[in-house]
């Protein structure tokens, strides 16, 4: 018995001597931070152990697991939020040589109590946890040009909020190192977005990934917020250091003049002034309402929108943009400007003359759209000399009518018509139809 008793003894000599611990009990152990191995295994009537630890100041602490075919997983229960997450995951696969097998959990922590659980069905293990400070000092969550700002996030944590100031107009470039993945948005101080959540999945421990933001803003409070993906590359690395450098750039201005060059009864082209320094412009059309139904981009001061209708109303706007890191930035829209397209040709149906020192006339409906129809009466075929000009407004009659009284009578008299679309002002008329003619009774 003394025999025995010596040779245990003995073997938690040289346990101690190369930092090696054995535990057998299910009931929760303090575990050593410092790298120590803790031997220990699960039994037929307790298929998990619990080990407890304490981080006085947030870090990181790398978990390193050994152990059989019968261990399953392990798990970490944050004690303050009461939330638990596997952090090493064990599947029949990775024993198919009957080896045993070593996984690791890197894990970014912040101070506090925690409980970490070994679940297997009666396995041996071996067990360690390292722990390293973060020391790195943040310069807060205002961001400034003159530093980066360096901080840590752990899973869980939720969105970090960085607020700038702009003083003056800028473009801004946030660029983003982040060693994990992440999700972020820049929102104004009244909660509009200035840049969507967009999800940012590369970033690792041993491979940081650098993404932009670059915005055009006016003066004002801004906030970019950033929070961490759990587990979108590695399920076993949770949490990370990220650095946000903020640059400023000139301001991204709009052109100030822009008008129609050319049109058609289903084209408009539009110019506008150049802007140095920009990449390209992009205009946009619409039907004289809410929604831009074109969009073009290009680098040349005009641009020709085709298919449209004729004698229909259309505003154009248009914005300039730099490319940079992969995106485009853009400025804010010019001035809207408002042109129609000319009106098709009138054509006329018949010319009579129903009573005395009357005439009728009859003509299509115009394709397209238009304000009205402008008609024109002379004794002169030539149109030199017109005896009457009146204007009608258009109808929803497929057929349209009008009679002119107070000619006259006993002589022929020329018609001829023409639509018209007034828009902001402008009379934009379409061609002559060709001209029809009635004795006058």
């Amino acid at each position: 018995m003394k025999k025995a008793i010596s040779l245990i003894l003995a073997l938690v000599c040289v346990f101690s001597m190369f930092g090696v611990m054995f535990v057998a009990s299910a009931e929760e152990v303090p575990l050593e931070l410092d790298g120590t191995k803790v031997i220990a295994q699960t039994t037929k009537e307790n298929h998990y152990n619990t080990y407890t630890f304490t981080l006085g100041k947030r870090g990181t602490v790398l978990f390193s697991i050994a152990a059989d075919k019968n261990i399953l997983f392990v798990s970490l229960r944050d004690e303050a939020t009461g939330t638990t997450k596997a952090i090493v995951n064990f599947s029949a696969a990775d024993f198919k040589n009957d080896a045993s097998v070593r996984k690791t959990a890197f894990l970014y922590l912040n101070a506090g109590e925690y409980s970490l659980e070994v679940y297997g069905m009666e396995t041996a293990y071996t067990l360690s946890a390292e722990y390293t400070a973060y020391h790195t000092k943040e310069s807060g969550f205002t961001l400034s040009t003159a530093e980066p700002s360096l901080h840590f996030v752990a899973e869980g944590e939720g969105a970090k909020q960085h607020k700038l100031i702009v003083k003056s107009p800028y473009r801004v470039i946030f660029r983003i190192a982040h060693a994990m993945p992440v999700k972020c948005n820049v929102k104004t101080a009244a909660g509009d977005f200035m840049f969507k959540t967009k999800k940012y999945t590369a970033g690792t421990r041993s491979e940081t990934a650098v993404d932009y933001i670059v915005l055009n803003l006016k003066k004002g409070t801004y906030y970019l917020n950033l929070a961490v993906l759990p587990g979108e590359v590695n399920p076993n690395e949770t949490g990370g250091i990220y650095r946000i450098t903020t640059s400023l750039k000139a301001y991204i201005k709009p052109p100030v003049e822009m008008k129609t060059a050319a049109r058609t009864m289903s084209e408009q082209t539009v110019t506008y002034n150049a802007v140095k320094g920009v990449t390209g412009y992009q205009v946009q059309c619409s039907d004289g309402g809410t929604k831009w139904a074109q969009t073009k981009t290009g680098k040349a001061t005009r641009c020709t929108f085709k298919g449209l209708t004729p004698g229909a109303k259309y505003k154009f706007r248009v914005r300039t943009y730099v490319e940079e890191h992969g995106q485009k930035c853009f400025s804010a829209w010019s001035k809207v400007h408002n042109s129609a397209t000319y009106p098709a040709q009138a054509k006329i149906k018949r010319v009579s003359s129903p009573k005395k020192a009357a005439v009728n006339t009859q003509w299509e409906k115009n394709k397209g759209f238009c304000t009205g129809y402008e008609l024109w009466y002379s004794y002169d075929r030539t149109f030199n000399t017109v005896a009457k000009k009146i204007n009608v407004t258009a109808s929803e009659n497929a057929l349209q009518s009008y009679t002119m009284g107070k000619l006259t009578s006993s002589r022929i008299c020329y018609v001829k018509v023409r639509a018209y679309t007034r828009f902001d002002g402008v009379t934009y008329y379409g061609t002559w139809s060709l001209y029809s003619s009635t004795y006058v009774k």
